[in-house]
């Protein structure tokens, strides 16, 4: 189980985009982790967004089904 690990993707591009969400769904599905975070350092002010992966299953919780 991979509690607590998070994708974090460092980014300095004018915006995040959906190239920049696509990357990391992929990001996503290929480590099996639930949760990334997308950081532009582009600008003064942090822009930031988290993706939570849809196909993400818990194997733990799929014991039980």
């Amino acid at each position: 189980m991979k509690l607590g690990k998070i994708i974090v993707d460092t980014k300095v591009v004018a915006r995040i985009t959906d190239h920049e969400r696509g990357q990391m769904l992929n990001y996503l599905r290929i480590t099996r982790l639930p949760v990334g975070v997308i950081l532009n350092f582009r600008h003064a002010r942090l822009e930031w967004e988290r993706l939570v992966s849809t196909n993400y299953r818990n194997p733990e919780r799929e014991e039980f089904a």
